[in-house]
């Protein structure tokens, strides 16, 4: 899923750290997982960092394996490693919020917490396997969440059924942020059209810009395809769309996005 919509606007999301004075600022500006901030990537540079680290989130989230990779690799680091919720922490991003020593959201961000959903194809076996997968999944992250507010489980898990969307007052109410930062919220690139509840302020108009084919491959070059592989890739990922019955190209697709495009 292309979470992140408009990455050539102002300030183009990703994943970028810098270096300052008396912190090193580790920026998580886009998505969880593949096309995004992998958890391999993250930790093997988080382990490389000396002293104190302030984790900055927006995103929308991505892949709960990752995030849950990334949210232990930040709370088994021996130094202190603050976060803070800089526009929005949606899903997996949610929870990696949750890891810092202490967590803190800018005025007027959002943090939203709900069940995962995941796409299965196969036999109804495969299917109840997905769904038991899913309840394990859902058990452990309630966990993360009743753990920091102090919410028994059967409230967590009814605000992750509803797909809560916390502003910054909310989520320090909810006992999720420990204090609220007076600083502008990061503006939102990202398409959460996937979630139902979004607030207003974080839909992306559909006056704005879209991405142009050469944009789109110059994204997928950037995340380490060659320029045929991304021109292949994007040609698939569009007959999908255009197809009636495009099933066979989304499970072909769906597939080279897994094992990555050879």
């Amino acid at each position: 899923m292309m979470w992140n919509k408009y990455p050539f606007a102002k300030r183009k999301p990703g994943y970028e750290i810098q270096n300052k004075q008396n912190v090193t600022e580790v920026y998580i500006y886009d998505a969880i997982g593949w096309l995004g901030v992998e958890a391999e990537t993250f930790i093997k540079d988080l382990k490389d960092i000396e002293g104190d680290v302030l984790v900055r989130i927006n995103s929308p989230g991505g892949s709960v394996f990752d995030g849950t990779a990334i949210f232990n690799a930040i709370k088994e680091r021996q130094d202190r490693t603050d976060t803070i919720v800089d526009g929005v922490a949606a899903s997996a991003a949610s929870y990696i919020a949750l890891a810092g020593n202490t967590v803190s959201m800018s005025e007027g961000a959002f943090l939203m917490i709900h069940e995962p959903f995941s796409i299965a194809i196969g036999s109804a076996e495969d299917f109840r396997k997905e769904a038991g997968l899913l309840d394990k999944v859902s058990d452990q992250i309630a966990k993360f969440y009743a753990k920091k507010s102090g919410k028994d489980l059967s409230e967590v898990k009814q605000a992750m059924a509803d797909e809560t969307w916390f502003n910054d007052v909310e989520a320090k109410e909810f006992g999720l942020v420990d204090s609220i930062v007076e600083e502008n919220p990061a503006e939102n690139y990202f398409d959460l059209s996937v979630f139902n509840n979004v607030p207003d302020k974080l839909l992306v108009s559909e006056d704005s810009e879209t991405l142009k084919p050469k944009d789109i491959e110059q994204a997928l070059r950037d995340a380490g395809m060659s320029r045929q592989q991304a021109k292949a890739f994007y040609a698939e990922g569009k007959r999908a769309l255009d197809e009636d019955d495009s099933w066979a190209s989304i499970i072909r697709l769906t597939n080279d996005m897994r094992r990555g495009v050879k």
